[in-house]
């Protein structure tokens, strides 16, 4: 369906930017949410999701505040803001229609965090919202309060037929709002396993190894490694022989001239972990890039290194070439060119 084709086009061709949506409850008290910590912020945001199974096969994280505090009011700060990967609960927050259907705009949101596809989605925006006028705006676009929900549509329906359907991909149909915090899930069981999340995704192994791996990101993907295949008939030739069990892909944005690139492989074990490190960063520097022609991933990333972190993951980074975008991370998987890091299949 379209929504979960718009989801996995992170690994097959093409994304969406997006931004978020809400909703919900009484005027209970705000729910805390962990402190930001930049050593392992991907870490934090896997406490505010469920570790439930459709959420394990596609985490995104984006830090959008961090983002503001790099470039202030700068013009660069919509390039930036391009190198994020918002889920579909954000699909259309860039648009002028959204603030009017769910109460809140991007400039809101200082983080977020969201996995799986449609139609089992689940996502939490943090920041600072007015709670009074998100649900006078869900209520307008046709919502229904629902203890501490607001609900529009079946459990995983897809609506293509009304703006609000069509703003969020349906991934907003189940909404719940705090001052600092919105939680949004295309399922009832959903929104609510995430409103009480104990235990969190933060609870599952190769997870929690990927988030430490990758470190401070502004933003990043984490996904079974399955999932990484190269485009339709694009020759790849791998640069490591050890399959990883969980892949992280991100970046760290610390200014238009500090860029770095990062990939987080999780093994199975330290030793594979090791065996993989060694000449990795070199074998992927000379690399040719499946799609572009006469292009190493050499040119795109400068001074690359591979380590082993967090017990068995290897760190790949580099910092992004000064002519490349923000969003090249993206681009390198939406086309499949990334797929070098895996074996082949």
């Amino acid at each position: 369906m379209k929504a979960r084709r718009r989801s996995i086009a992170i690994f097959l061709s093409s994304a969406v930017l997006a931004a978020a949506a809400c909703g919900g409850g009484g005027d209970q008290p705000d729910v805390a949410v962990p402190a930001a910590d930049r050593g392992a912020p991907v870490l934090d945001a896997l406490q505010l999701l469920p570790d439930v199974e459709p959420l394990h096969r596609q985490v995104l994280f984006g830090d959008p505040g961090r983002l503001r505090e790099v470039y202030g009011d700068a013009a660069e700060l919509n390039d930036a803001l391009a190198g994020l990967w918002p889920p579909d609960a954000l699909a259309g927050a860039v648009r002028p229609v959204w603030g009017r259907s769910y109460g809140f705009r991007l400039a809101s949101v200082d983080s977020y965090v969201a996995a799986g596809f449609h139609p089992e989605t689940a996502a939490v925006l943090v920041g600072r919202f007015k709670p009074a006028e998100v649900r006078a705006a869900l209520r307008s676009s046709g919502y229904r309060r629902r203890g501490r929900l607001f609900v529009r549509g079946k459990d995983g329906s897809v609506d293509s037929d009304s703006r609000v359907g069509r703003l969020a991909l349906s991934s907003l149909d189940r909404v719940a709002v705090r001052r600092q915090r919105i939680v949004a899930a295309s399922s009832t069981a959903l929104a609510r396993a995430t409103l009480s999340p104990d235990p969190s995704l933060a609870a599952d192994p190769d997870l929690s190894t990927a988030a430490r791996a990758i470190g401070p990101v502004t933003a990043a993907v984490i996904f079974p490694a399955e999932l990484l295949r190269p485009a339709t008939g694009v020759l790849v030739v791998p640069v490591a022989e050890e399959a990883p069990k969980v892949v992280a892909v991100g970046i760290d944005d610390r200014g238009a001239s500090d860029r770095v690139f990062k990939a987080a492989l999780v093994y199975g074990s330290a030793e594979e972990a090791e065996r993989v490190s060694e000449g990795l960063a070199k074998a992927f520097g000379e690399a040719e890039v499946p799609t572009r022609t006469d292009e190493r991933f050499s040119d795109l990333f400068e001074e690359l290194e591979a380590d082993v972190v967090a017990g068995r993951a290897v760190l790949l980074q580099g910092r992004i070439a000064d002519f490349e975008l923000a969003g090249i991370w993206r681009a390198l998987l939406e086309t499949g060119d990334l797929a070098v890091l895996v074996p082949a299949r």
